[in-house]
């Protein structure tokens, strides 16, 4: 089933600590931790696909610089919830 992302960032939503980061170094990846629920759904009659529309209710960014071991963890927390999704194992990168 499809799932799309509404446009719209909530009200008083923690990106904007992020800011700064994001125009001085665009190319880098950051973190956030999101809770979103879903919005609508919509049904095609031709087929009965359905697609769901999800918005975020929160959405905050942990401070760019945040301790290292904090940051391994969240990149190991991702790195597990796709594992589990996908049942592929990525493998290690030398660093």
């Amino acid at each position: 089933m499809p799932v799309t992302l509404s446009g719209r960032l909530p009200a008083n939503h923690g990106l904007a600590d992020l800011l700064y980061t994001l125009v001085e170094h665009p190319g880098h990846e950051h973190y956030v931790v999101a809770r979103l629920k879903c919005s609508k759904t919509t049904k095609l009659a031709k087929d009965g696909s359905i697609t769901a529309e999800v918005c975020l209710t929160a959405i905050e960014a942990p401070d760019p610089n945040m301790r290292a071991d904090a940051a391994a963890d969240l990149q190991k927390l991702l790195t597990e919830l796709q594992e589990q999704r996908t049942g592929e194992v990525p493998l290690p990168l030398d660093g």
